[in-house]
């Protein structure tokens, strides 16, 4: 658990959603932005390996708007645009999802996520971005999401979905995958203490989630989209077993029948691919 207060907020009854048909998946991916990308790591072939990779620590991403910080928009699309997370969703969403449930681009606004009627209800939510630390925007900042960044910003849409506008979501979701870089880094600012993780997990798990995927680094996108697809598809295992056997699975390269992963690839065998990810939850049955 991120902290003590957060025990009692993923204590819900989901007697009634069960009774509901319910979206597989929701998801938000590969938002509009115009960075460069020189700056992400490649493979040998020259495909993209690592999500995010700028440096925009003191970059002056925030702005402050009265009693409210508010990113700045024409910095934040700056940052490096994702594609491999229009791989990573694509292949997530037919695993479990029959094709469907993604919003990519020009969908992928905090306008969009606000407004989802399907948010409330699915199984899983998979957010695939950018995840910027407190220390990286601003003092007094609060850790966030980036989604598309709109024309002109405004107080319901900035371009950052931050921890306190993921309180106000309202979610039943077995599976929240925070599929994206630092959202469970403490963060090197002072007095941190841990508040990154504590202010994002928090605020899901108080918004309804039940389990929740965060990342202690900047992840690999090729084997970040092996590892949600082996988790999330096995629905027969508690979220602790799924997300043990899915890590495995990307460190071998074979499921514990035997199988092969797709897309295999050697340096996935490395922890810096396949041990990102940490489960946060309180509902392990």
């Amino acid at each position: 658990m991120p902290s003590v207060s957060a025990l009692a907020l993923a204590r819900r009854d989901d007697t009634a959603a069960a009774t509901v048909r319910r979206p597989d998946l929701v998801a938000y991916g590969a938002p509009v932005l115009r960075g460069s990308g020189q700056a992400a790591a490649r493979s040998a072939d020259g495909s993209l390996r690592r999500r995010g990779g700028i440096g925009v620590r003191g970059g002056g991403l925030t702005l402050a708007s009265g009693d409210k910080t508010m990113a700045a928009v024409d910095k934040l699309r700056k940052l490096d645009p994702l594609p491999g997370t229009v791989t990573e969703l694509t292949k997530l969403s037919a695993a479990i999802a029959r094709g469907s449930g993604v919003r990519l681009g020009r969908n992928a606004t905090e306008t969009a996520v606000k407004s989802d009627k399907e948010l409330p209800r699915a199984v899983a939510v998979v957010f695939a971005t950018h995840g910027l630390l407190p220390g990286e925007m601003g003092t007094g900042s609060e850790p966030g999401l980036v989604l598309t960044p709109p024309g002109k910003a405004s107080a319901d849409d900035d371009g950052l979905l931050t921890a306190s506008e993921a309180a106000a979501l309202s979610l039943s979701a077995r599976w929240v995958v925070l599929s994206a870089c630092n959202t469970a880094t403490p963060g090197a600012e002072a007095g941190a203490s841990g508040e990154s993780l504590s202010s994002l997990a928090r605020s899901f798990l108080y918004a309804g989630a039940g389990n929740l995927l965060a990342s202690h680094w900047r992840v690999a996108d090729d084997a970040t989209a092996a590892l949600t697809v082996e988790a999330l598809a096995n629905k027969n295992a508690t979220p602790a077993t799924a997300l043990a056997m899915a890590m495995e699975a990307v460190r071998t390269g074979r499921r514990a029948d035997g199988s092969a992963v797709e897309g295999w690839k050697p340096h996935w065998a490395h922890p810096a691919s396949w041990a990102p990810f940490t489960l946060v939850t309180n509902r392990d049955r």
